[in-house]
């Protein structure tokens, strides 16, 4: 699930606190509730996906809100602007325009195994440059600059 990853290690470093029961109560408590919720809304009539539905959603805002004042609390000084500014938006853009250009080639090309070796190698290659431009910060971009000039340095006089 994205939501859980994109805050994994927001949850890692409450743990390091050693302070481990508080996100676990809350995270329990949000994914039990997925049940209860679910099923009153089954049984008044919502469709089969709204538990899918109220997973994300329990899980947005319990990430969201709670474990950032479960960390605001434990780690004063951890800045949620910060972690939301340079993690979660960059994230979010990077997912969001990574999908663009494969999903257009899978709806321009005609159904088989070149259109699937196609949108793999431009998925590939476009999420690729997105992360490069987008995802990363510019000292991040030099050092991986840095480590491939000296790969491919070491690889030409090698031989």
């Amino acid at each position: 699930n994205w939501v859980s990853i994109l805050f994994r290690p927001v949850v890692t470093a409450i743990n390091a606190t050693g302070q481990v029961k508080y996100i676990s109560i809350v995270n329990g408590t949000i994914y039990i509730l997925v049940l209860p919720v679910s099923y009153v809304l089954l049984k008044i009539g919502f469709g089969p996906t709204i538990p899918f539905i109220l997973n994300i959603v329990f899980l947005v805002l319990g990430h969201t809100i709670f474990t950032m004042i479960i960390v605001k609390r434990l780690i004063p000084f951890f800045e949620i602007k910060r972690y939301f500014v340079q993690v979660l938006f960059r994230c979010a853009c990077v997912t969001i325009l990574s999908a663009p250009v494969p999903l257009l080639l899978h709806l321009l090309i005609d159904d088989g195994i070149a259109r699937f070796i196609i949108v793999c190698i431009v998925s590939v290659v476009w999420t690729a440059c997105v992360i490069y431009l987008l995802g990363i910060k510019k000292e991040e971009r030099t050092l991986l600059n840095k480590f491939v000039s000296r790969r491919i340095i070491n690889k030409i006089f090698k031989k």
